[in-house]
């Protein structure tokens, strides 16, 4: 297991190094993924939101995308409310759906709202496309860090591939294959990987 402190020390790190991919490159859209369910990359996308949040020069916008099971309410321990999946469906401002869990205050949340059957087709709708380049361009200093569903369970990930600069993958040691990870990588080429995070790591040294 993590000692106490180490478990911060790794997003610290995590975010040092997405910072400065982001910044060499000019990027600030991320997305959050895993090979296959319950990697942990809604907790990672969480824990990086903040993490990055916590640094002066950045506000940051976490979006939950995994519109099949959106969690990242959830995980805050908030009740459910609408979210982009509404504004998918519905024409509902943003701006009224947009959570600040008060955790940090450079932190502001979209929830994902009510779960969707059709998740990739309404991610890989025109209003979606609009809404991830209004995100993107509206302000030089925001991040945005999208939570998105495992990619070997849906289309859903490759779908919003055109709309991030960057995508992490997050894997659970000693549960992903290493052919399951090649399989993923070479799904999502549309983006560059900056990293794996692992997750669940026993072995020394992590």
């Amino acid at each position: 297991g993590m000692a106490p402190g180490s478990f911060t020390d790794a997003y610290n790190l995590l975010r040092t190094r997405i910072l400065q991919v982001l910044k060499e490159n000019s990027w600030n859209s991320l997305g959050v993924t895993s090979p296959g369910p319950s990697a942990g990359s809604s907790l990672t996308a969480l824990n990086l939101a903040i993490s990055i949040a916590r640094e002066v020069d950045y506000t940051v916008l976490l979006v939950d995308a995994n519109l099949r099971q959106p969690t990242l309410l959830a995980q805050l321990g908030l009740e459910p409310r609408p979210g982009l999946s509404d504004y998918l469906s519905n024409e509902i401002s943003v701006v009224d759906l947009l959570v600040r869990p008060g955790i940090v205050e450079h932190l502001v949340i979209l929830p994902g709202g009510q779960p969707l059957a059709n998740s990739a087709e309404m991610l890989n709708s025109p209003r979606m496309g609009r809404l991830a380049e209004e995100m993107k361009s509206r302000y030089h200093t925001r991040i945005v860090i999208y939570d998105l569903t495992p990619v070997l369970g849906s289309s859903d990930s490759l779908a919003f591939g055109p709309h991030l600069d960057a995508a992490l993958l997050v894997v659970d040691y000693g549960v992903t294959q290493k052919q399951e990870i090649e399989q993923d990588v070479e799904l999502l080429s549309v983006t560059i990987i900056v990293g794996t995070v692992l997750n669940k790591s026993d072995s020394p040294g992590s």
